[in-house]
């Protein structure tokens, strides 16, 4: 039995890639399903759904659906760009370590273990503390935490 036919053979797995789906769907599409941006005011503050709201509004009045869905965007943007480099970087060191064995694998696996040891939420929020949030401040946490679990791979 292949790897398809058991993953969707069983329901959580299912459900799960279904959401995912879902959610991508939604994400690329915000800009089609919606005819206001994430910053627009549509109505009262606080609203329940209903009415013209998907998921109601927030204490500003902008409604919290689109909001969801421009902020998906932005995290599944983050989530490929920093997997991206996490991976070529580990991978390309693991693949030298292993290839060229020896002192440099040794060197470059305690790196590597050096870097598996730094607490992850210390580092986001030193990060977030001397650099300030942005976009490519994420990515750079994200990716410097990763690598070194690729490289392991």
């Amino acid at each position: 039995m292949s790897f398809a036919a058991r993953f969707f053979s069983r329901p959580a797995p299912l459900f799960g890639f279904v959401v995912f789906i879902a959610i991508v769907v939604i994400a690329l599409a915000a800009p089609l399903l919606f005819s206001h941006g994430p910053m627009a005011i549509v109505g009262m503050p606080l609203r329940p759904p209903g009415a013209g709201l998907l998921a109601g509004s927030d204490v500003i009045g902008r409604d919290m659906a689109v909001g969801l869905a421009y902020g998906a965007r932005i995290s599944l943007t983050v989530s490929l760009v920093a997997i991206g480099i996490a991976g070529s970087i580990g991978t390309s060191i693991g693949v030298i370590a292993g290839y060229k064995g020896g002192w440099t694998d040794r060197i470059f696996m305690r790196i590597v273990d050096l870097a598996l040891s730094i607490p992850v939420i210390l580092l986001a929020l030193l990060f977030g503390v001397v650099f300030g949030p942005s976009f490519t401040n994420v990515v750079a946490v994200i990716a410097l935490v990763l690598w070194s679990q690729y490289a392991r791979m």
